[in-house]
């Protein structure tokens, strides 16, 4: 009786298996660049959303302290706030479609505070930039969403508190 091999019996070139390994990284590579620009699309759109929270929250607190209050903490939330004040503003500047009026008005209503209360004397400057900077960045993105009348469906307006009251207008 002979011996059985199974190398003899079973053939399998290396052509044949370098073949099949390209295709599955091919296929995998495939899966994963398009994994990839779903989580950047994804990202980009939820990015508006966390910027426009954190500089909400961070402007209502900033509020709340009084200006002698705590400085360094008064420090932390204004760098913070440059830092979601400027990836508010410039995704406003890179998706315009996607802008809702509350983040026009989050835009408005930085610059007010920023106009009425300044930042905090020497500080250093926030991962965003120079205050200067985040301000002109803010105020660009304000005057591209007053410049375009409606984006999407949606009406742009602003509300501006006067001493009257309340003031609506809209574009």
């Amino acid at each position: 009786m002979k011996g059985f091999s199974l190398h003899k019996s079973v053939r399998v070139s290396v052509r044949s298996v370098l073949s099949i390994l390209v295709v599955c990284v091919v296929l995998l590579s495939t899966h994963l660049l398009v994994f990839q620009q779903g989580m950047v699309r994804a990202n980009r759109y939820n990015e508006l959303f966390l910027a426009n929270d954190g500089c909400f929250y961070l402007l209502t607190a900033l509020r709340v302290i009084p200006p002698q209050g705590n400085r360094s903490l008064r420090c932390g939330f204004d760098m913070a706030l440059d830092n979601h004040a400027y990836r508010l503003a410039t995704a406003c500047i890179r998706d315009p479609e996607k802008v809702w009026p509350q983040h026009y008005n989050l835009l408005i209503r930085f610059q007010d505070y920023r106009n009425k209360f300044g930042t905090v004397p020497s500080r250093i400057a926030p991962p965003a930039g120079t205050p200067y900077y985040v301000d002109s960045k803010v105020a660009e993105a304000i005057s591209l969403l007053e410049s375009r009348e409606r984006i999407g469906e949606r009406t742009l307006f602003r509300v501006d508190m006067t001493e009257e009251g309340l003031e609506v207008r809209f574009w």
